[in-house]
């Protein structure tokens, strides 16, 4: 992978050639005023098509509810957030 220094002026003009760019393979430094400011690199995919996050372990399986909800919150004055401490295990 090779690194290409873009200033964010140039970066602006040419956004959709720099995004080929990365696309492709490249990453670019960013600079403002000759001073890196960011890097620009591509996102890699897991072989299930969601993005590969240092640290992040995503799950295969459907949401699992931990237990059914008996009954949904009457309109009774009280907030959402009272009535889910108060209903909660």
């Amino acid at each position: 992978m090779s690194t290409h220094h873009v200033s964010v002026r140039e970066l602006r003009s040419r956004l959709s050639d720099c995004l080929h760019a990365v696309a492709a393979g490249e990453s670019l430094l960013i600079t403002s005023r000759n001073r890196p400011v960011a890097r620009l690199l591509a996102v890699q995919m897991s072989p299930e098509g969601l993005p590969e996050i240092p640290g992040v372990v995503w799950s295969t399986s459907p949401p699992r509810v931990s237990r059914p909800v008996e009954e949904c919150p009457v309109i009774t004055g009280e907030t959402l957030a009272d009535w889910v401490i108060a209903n909660r295990r």
